[in-house]
C-alpha cells in the first residue's frame, strides 16, 4: 500500500523535473527499480489473496480481484519498459561524462 502513496508523489514530481529538464538518469533508474519491486509485490499478494480464499465469494469480489491484480500488472510491465529507458539514460549520461573527462585531460583516459 506504500507504494501507492510513494506514486502520488514521485508522478507529479517526476513530469515537473522532466519537463524542466532537470531530472537526472540516475534517479530515474533507482525510482524505477523501487517502485517496479513495490508493484510486483502488491501483484503477486494481491494474486495469493484472491486464489487462497477458502470461502466462497460473490462474482463482484471476484471481478474486482481479477481486476486489481491486471491493472497491478499492468503498471509492473510500465515499470519494466521504464526501467529499460532508464538503464539506456544512465548509460548515455556514463558516456558523456567519460567523454567529458577525456576532452579535458587533453585526450587521456583515467582509470
Amino acid at each position: 500500500m506504500s507504494t501507492i502513496f510513494v506514486e502520488l508523489f514521485h508522478l507529479p514530481i517526476s513530469f515537473i523535473l522532466y519537463r524542466r529538464g532537470g531530472h537526472h538518469p540516475v534517479a530515474a533508474l533507482v525510482m524505477a527499480i523501487l517502485l517496479f519491486g513495490g508493484w510486483v509485490n502488491i501483484t503477486w499478494l494481491r494474486t495469493l489473496d484472491f486464489l487462497a480464499l477458502e470461502v466462497s465469494v460473490t462474482d463482484t469480489w471476484l471481478g474486482l480481484s481479477y481486476s486489481s491484480v491486471a491493472v497491478g500488472s499492468f503498471i509492473s510491465l510500465t515499470y519494466t519498459v521504464y526501467l529499460g529507458y532508464a538503464a539506456a539514460a544512465v548509460h548515455k549520461w556514463r558516456r558523456v561524462q567519460k567523454e567529458a573527462k577525456y576532452v579535458t585531460k587533453g585526450g587521456e583516459f583515467e582509470s
